[in-house]
């Protein structure tokens, strides 16, 4: 059943600030320091002068898109890349002290023929080595033509390209510079930098808040894995109705109640419980009130039933109404379900999804990082790649993979969601620890001379009298002994499955398995043996 509440809105006109889950934090150089990072020259050609403050060596060149830092023996290295020929820097290099910085250009016989150039400040460390912080700079003389994109448009766009983007104000994270996020639906980009007229940073005169709508243009930059509109113009700016203040939920298994809280600014806040959420989703409360910040908002409490199942996701659209048009805001509610139990072939045949979570168990093997836990987790059915373990559930790596003492060749079970990662499957969350088994090294003659009982052992040996090719039987022998290996498979099963054929291994083959000690009428014997690795003889 479709319900629909309408309630009259609370004037009020203190913003609050929506959190923000993005990432990417904003950079602010104590050695370098610049009155302006966007720099325009006349079309006559004259002069503009920046101040420059810095606290150690200094280097300016132009950069491309190419020109990522890289490590090399404790220091970053790069392709120096030299000015644009119709730009003159003076001085392009220095040490500690504060500089004027000359950026001259020679006029433009057509000023719709605008041109620009992206540089970059590098910091030096005493010996004169690139220490990877930069400042980055954009010097533009004259118009540069400006194309209408959407936000994955500019995602997807070239370096130094100026746009015009239509957005929505998502979080705002520097008022002195004027850093926000802009997202139009399609993608959303980091604005770096907001400018007036006369490219001075002036946030106030532009009555930006989140939920507004606000068109700008500026070139993209990309920052590391950040894609940036540096310095930008504000075209418009159409005022939000309704700010978001508490929006975002996640609730456990057993359910209960959340209140989401909106600053209304229209003539009502009006929305509507859709159909495929109403048998677990409700409202009971719709009220004005101040809440502990001490701001009037308007609060709304929604029940979550209690979920017997797998985890699940409800979305509600709010929305309000004046004359000068609507603005929406959604509500998200995460509710936690059952971990289900998954073979690796299974999860491999998941959507990956970052809500619900899987029970995996199956031998570790190539770990790759020892700080984050990456690894691939091998099973009878097959194997996937491990992006990241942790001792306990964690929102993200808290590098505790070191704490769990996992080996390869260790029957580990874990939980994690299905990831991808540029399309290859792998476990996300990131994946944490629920129980695993280890395996003690050992000689053949220690394995004979223990008790039969649940202990894995780690053998290395020479494979000889190979007497079964689909079960994988044969005598296993080393310097201290030779002992009779009772079935080998790929992964650790409860019953063979007849992998031993994919293993390729062949009489003479040095190969490590992982099993328990057994026997079969008196006589000792290696069971329930897994497969680690081989080297074939030559």
């Amino acid at each position: 059943m479709k319900l629909r509440y309408i309630l009259t809105a609370i004037a009020s006109g203190v913003l609050l600030l929506a959190g923000c889950t993005h990432e990417y934090e904003i950079s602010t150089l104590d050695q370098i320091k610049v009155s302006q990072s966007y720099i325009s020259i006349p079309v006559s050609g004259n002069a503009t002068v920046v101040t420059l403050d810095a606290t150690t060596n200094w280097e300016l060149t132009a950069e491309e898109q190419a020109d990522d830092v890289a490590e090399d023996g404790g220091n970053f290295v790069y392709n120096k890349v030299d000015l644009p020929e119709w730009l003159t820097v003076t001085p392009t290099s220095g040490d500690a002290g504060r500089f004027e910085l000359s950026f001259s250009a020679g006029a433009l016989d057509d000023p719709t023929a605008g041109r620009e150039a992206n540089l970059v400040i590098r910091v030096l460390d005493e010996n004169g080595n690139n220490t990877g912080i930069k400042q980055h700079l954009i010097v533009r003389q004259g118009e540069i033509a400006a194309s209408a994109a959407t936000c994955q448009e500019v995602i997807d766009g070239p370096d130094g390209k100026t746009y015009i983007v239509t957005g929505t104000c998502t979080s705002i994270g520097n008022t002195q510079y004027g850093n926000w996020y802009l997202n139009d639906g399609t993608g959303e980009l980091y604005i770096y930098g907001t400018v007036d007229a006369t490219g001075q940073y002036n946030w106030d005169s532009f009555n930006i808040e989140v939920g507004d709508i606000v068109t700008v243009q500026g070139p993209k930059l990309t920052y590391g894995s950040t894609i940036e509109l540096v310095d930008v113009k504000v075209l418009s700016v159409t005022k939000s109705l309704l700010q978001s203040v508490a929006t975002e939920f996640t609730v456990t298994k057993a359910g209960g109640s959340v209140e989401a809280q909106f600053i209304v600014k229209g003539d009502g806040l009006e929305f509507t419980v859709p159909e495929e959420i109403s048998s677990w989703i409700s409202i009971s409360d719709v009220a004005n009130k101040t809440n502990e910040d001490g701001d009037a908002v308007t609060a709304v409490t929604i029940n979550v039933a209690p979920n017997d199942g797998e985890a699940r996701v409800a979305a509600i659209e709010f929305s309000s109404t004046s004359s000068d048009g609507t603005s929406t805001a959604t509500v998200t509610i995460t509710q936690e379900g059952n971990i289900s139990e998954r073979t690796v072939a299974e999860l491999l045949a998941s959507e990956p999804n970052d809500v619900n979570y899987y029970r995996l168990t199956g031998k570790v093997s190539d770990i790759v990082n020892t700080t984050y836990g990456n690894f691939d987790l091998v099973d009878a059915t097959g194997s996937i790649y491990v992006y990241g373990l942790t001792a306990t559930k964690q929102e993200s790596n808290d590098k505790s993979f070191s704490t769990l003492g996992l080996r390869e060749g260790d029957i580990l079970t874990l939980v994690g969601t299905r990831d991808e990662h540029n399309g290859d499957p792998q476990v996300g969350g990131p994946a944490y620890y629920e129980s695993h088994i280890g395996h003690t090294d050992a000689t053949i003659a220690e394995v004979l001379a223990a008790a039969e009982d649940d202990t894995y052992y780690m053998v290395t040996g020479t494979v000889s009298d190979i007497v079964n090719t689909t079960y994988g039987n044969f005598d296993l022998t080393d310097e201290t002994g030779t002992i009779y290996v009772y079935g080998l498979t790929n992964a650790p099963v409860d019953s063979n499955d007849k992998s031993f054929s994919s293993l390729n291994v062949k009489e003479g083959d040095v190969i490590t398995i992982i099993g328990k000690r057994s026997s079969y009428k008196g006589d000792a014997q290696f069971g329930g043996a897994y497969y680690l690795k081989h080297v074939t003889e030559e």
